[in-house]
């Protein structure tokens, strides 16, 4: 947190408001490797006032249908599946003081072939933008990709971002 207010003030940037208390899961691992647990994590300022939960992971009932319950749970530290739902979403929301969550599919799951990972990023991200679209003042939406297709994840960052109106998206 030290240095990245460092390089704001070096920038020029005003840090009067600023605290840090976002951050954002990149997993960078080779497809052999993707179902190892353990991401980088990258910074990001938040203004002070509200907290804004940059890792929120949403499990739309098609990514657990997908992939399934038990390999799921297998790649989670507690080696559990969180009972997720938009309404328990809300609750932790009001229970931990956070303002905004930003949902996104956790890039941690287990490797998937193409043909499956595609359509279930699209299904994921259309989910993901209707929980945004319904609750705007309480939930942002990043997008995630198909991992190792590179031309197909640009296309679903162009739709995403051009269609979903997403926030971002999760690389």
């Amino acid at each position: 947190a030290g240095a990245l207010r460092e390089y704001l003030v070096e920038k020029g940037d005003s840090v009067a408001d600023v605290s840090v208390r976002a951050l954002v899961p990149v997993n960078l691992r080779p497809l052999e490797k993707a179902y190892r647990l353990g991401n980088q994590f990258l910074l990001g300022p938040v203004p002070k006032g509200g907290r804004i939960d940059m890792h929120h992971h949403l499990m739309p009932d098609i990514f657990v249908k997908t992939i399934g319950a038990e390999r799921l749970a297998s790649v989670t530290p507690n080696r559990t599946l969180p009972d997720w739902s938009v309404q328990r979403a809300l609750d932790n929301c009001g229970t931990f003081g956070i303002s905004k969550a930003i949902l996104s599919i956790s890039p941690g799951y287990p490797a998937l072939e193409p043909a499956i990972e595609r359509p279930l990023m699209r299904e994921c991200n259309d989910a993901g933008a209707a929980i945004r679209r319904d609750n705007p003042e309480k939930f942002g939406h990043f997008a995630s990709i198909p991992m190792f297709d590179r031309d197909e994840a640009l296309k679903e960052i162009a739709y995403a971002l051009d269609t979903l109106k997403a926030d971002g998206v999760v690389v």
